[in-house]
């Protein structure tokens, strides 16, 4: 699909998520209190994510985040 200024962006199933694996809407908003971990629900704007160390990595950026509120 091309949008204003001949760019480019393909659409693609899934959540858009953080860095702490909350879902983002389009303008980057979030909300603090929901985190997915799904994959096949944020596999299609993250497709290096599965398997064993994604799971760890995820978890740890979770309890990182929550730790935080």
């Amino acid at each position: 699909m091309e949008i204003e200024g001949g760019n480019y962006y393909l659409r693609v199933p899934g959540i858009a998520i953080n860095d702490s694996y909350q879902p983002v809407d389009k303008y980057g908003a979030f909300n603090e209190r929901l985190y997915i971990m799904a994959v096949p629900y944020i596999g299609g704007f993250n497709p290096d994510y599965s398997g064993l160390d994604f799971c760890e990595a995820a978890s740890k950026a979770i309890i990182k985040s929550l730790n935080k509120a």
